[in-house]
């Protein structure tokens, strides 16, 4: 082809930074422009040139459709291409180098690699398995490079946790913000200070404190979205963002105010055990938050990387990734992952039990009838033209599909009188542990199951704890530690509550009465127990009914590990059902 196409940089005027690139292309060549590009591109009349990502996969595409002799691409963003290249290479090999960083002792090799692929990295995210130490990692990074100025935001119950250990590993110390006024004795116990205030007295306080040489801030969700104009404002050094998959929602105000607090930042460091929970497309924010620059936009995101088909129900799906290969190299420069079996070869295994229990007889009775509404509901509106995935949107249609769940866990849950089968087999199940003397978690979905299980404790003499959403985080740190020094025997809470920032491997067993429709968020709760130093398997119980929604829910999350989010699990699960497609 003779047409030339020439590729230029443009430069943001306000900072100097990248943001785009040109390419002019002659009107004849247009469509053959559009296809190599795969749609990113946007045309500027005023300019009269093509607009794209700064990504040098779309610069190579083209270079390969039109050819490289035909395509001109100017020395500057040349330059740009090849010292990015040389960052990522360099990232990529930091997170190999396990020797000893040179300020902080005690690390393990896979930590003292970790610690160099931050600092090497400065915007990356850090995707170590549960229990591998992502917070001593992050602290260890600190106090190596001595950054004095720290902020991290993490979930609420783990805000004591990171103070302690920016105290123990980083040398710095902590205050912790808390809205509100009340007295803590943990705190003093572990000398840690903590700040209460409303939300003025709050950003009065951050402002004096942040004006000195040296400072680590620890707030919660809430507080990032309230203070996120004044922490941008305050320069931190390092800004740390514990259990990151909390900010995947692009659309989010909390997602939003992560991504101004950690503009124009050097270090902005991610955790999280699972970086990808529901599909692809989780990476977006996580990559935008470490590089702006080359993933900008989240429809570029999708253009480039994502493979796509137009969805029943409008939009597209998201089937997988273009290049997996490509992808997972691009990857690499910017994520640390490391999964417990790579790095703790002799880490017992988890040991999985399921244990598939008959409905007794009034179950069944309930649950065929409430099975049958359920259908007649769905098909009215099948027949009145809406599609099964905009159905189960509905608020009274998603609640009858929990209904169903709930009477798989005991029917009292909804007012009828009659027995429950993994009640039984709980009663059954905490008696034998109970003789053996062992710890154990109890896991559900349902906040409203916690009580009928408290009462099987209760009647065996098993002094327990609980650990459930909206609780004061004290509860649950005395839940915690009564399970590790042995005063409590047994925890019982819900799966999104005990899924994060929880050592319970004093436990030995965990019993699953119910599972979420997201593997990760079950994997998260299994990993409570299964942490740290162990040297004896743990086990994992699992139970369910066969023919009821659990066994499609168990196939959705099992065999199409692909659809993780409720949404689209409860449409293949809903539809195998009306199927019947019993696996």
């Amino acid at each position: 082809m003779s047409s030339m196409i020439k590729l230029e940089l443009e430069w943001k005027k306000q900072d100097s930074t990248p943001s785009r690139m040109l390419a002019t292309c002659p009107y004849e060549a247009k469509d053959l422009f559009k296809s190599a590009s795969y749609g990113t591109a946007s045309f500027r009349k005023k300019s009269g040139k093509w607009s794209l990502p700064l990504e040098p996969i779309l610069a190579h595409r083209i270079m390969k459709v039109f050819g490289e002799e035909n395509v001109d691409m100017n020395l500057e963003l040349k330059a740009y291409f090849v010292e990015q290249k040389q960052t990522r290479q360099v990232v990529r090999q930091a997170a190999l180098d396990e020797t000893p960083v040179e300020r902080v002792k005690g690390l393990r090799p896979y930590q003292n690699a970790a610690t160099r692929f931050l600092l090497a990295g400065g915007r990356v995210t850090l995707a170590l398995d549960m229990g591998l130490g992502k917070t001593v990692v992050s602290c260890a990074g600190i106090k190596e490079q001595d950054l004095r100025r720290v902020i991290v935001i993490c979930p609420n119950n783990t805000k004591l946790n990171w103070a302690m250990h920016l105290s123990e590993w980083a040398d710095i110390d902590p205050i912790v913000i808390e809205s509100g006024y009340r007295s803590d004795p943990l705190y003093t116990e572990y000398g840690i200070t903590r700040y209460e205030g409303n939300t003025s007295q709050q950003s009065e306080f951050i402002m004096d404190y942040a004006d000195t040489d040296k400072y680590g801030l620890v707030l919660n969700y809430y507080h990032l979205r309230e203070h996120h104009p004044l922490l941008q404002r305050i320069g931190p050094s390092v800004v740390i963002i514990d259990e990151a998959h909390r900010i995947k929602n692009r659309q989010s105000t909390q997602t939003q105010a992560a991504w101004k607090v950690a503009k124009g930042l050097s270090y902005v460091w991610l955790l999280t055990g699972t970086p990808l929970r529901r599909d692809y497309d989780d990476y977006y924010s996580l990559l935008h938050t470490c590089d702006p620059i080359r993933f900008g936009g989240y429809w570029n995101f999708v253009s480039t990387f994502l493979e796509t088909i137009p969805a029943q129900y409008g939009g597209i799906e998201i089937i997988g990734l273009r290049d997996h290969d490509r992808f997972n190299r691009i990857l690499s420069g910017y994520l640390m992952r490391k999964e417990k079996h790579d790095v703790m070869k002799d880490m017992p295994e988890k040991v999985y039990e399921d244990y598939p229990l008959n409905l007794t007889d009034e179950q069944e009775k309930l649950y065929a009838k409430m099975k049958k509404e359920f259908f007649l509901m769905i098909q009215e509106q099948l027949d009145n033209g809406e599609t099964l995935e905009k159905i189960l949107i509905a608020e009274n249609v998603a609640a009858q599909l929990v209904r169903l769940r709930q009477i798989c866990l005991t029917p009292e849950i909804l007012g009828h009188k009659a027995p429950s089968a993994k009640l039984k087999a709980l009663k059954e199940l905490a008696s034998d542990l109970k003789e053996y003397q062992e710890s154990f978690i109890i896991f559900t979905c349902y906040k409203k199951f916690i009580p009928f299980i408290e009462e099987i404790l209760k009647e065996l003499d098993i002094p327990y704890g609980k650990i459930v959403g909206g609780q004061h985080y004290r509860e649950r740190e005395n839940a915690e530690r009564g399970l590790n020094n042995g005063t409590l025997k047994a925890i019982i809470g819900t799966i999104p509550a005990m899924g994060e920032g929880l050592n319970l491997q004093k436990a030995t067993t965990a019993v699953f009465t119910d599972i979420d429709w997201t593997p990760a968020a079950n994997r998260q709760a299994e990993d409570r127990i299964h942490r740290g130093d162990i040297t004896e398997p743990r086990t994992i119980i699992r139970l369910y009914h066969p023919g009821t929604v659990e066994q499609h829910i168990r196939s959705v999350n099992y065999r199409k590990d692909r659809i993780t989010d409720a949404t689209l699990g409860q449409v293949e699960a809903v539809r195998r059902m009306m199927n019947d497609d019993s696996p």
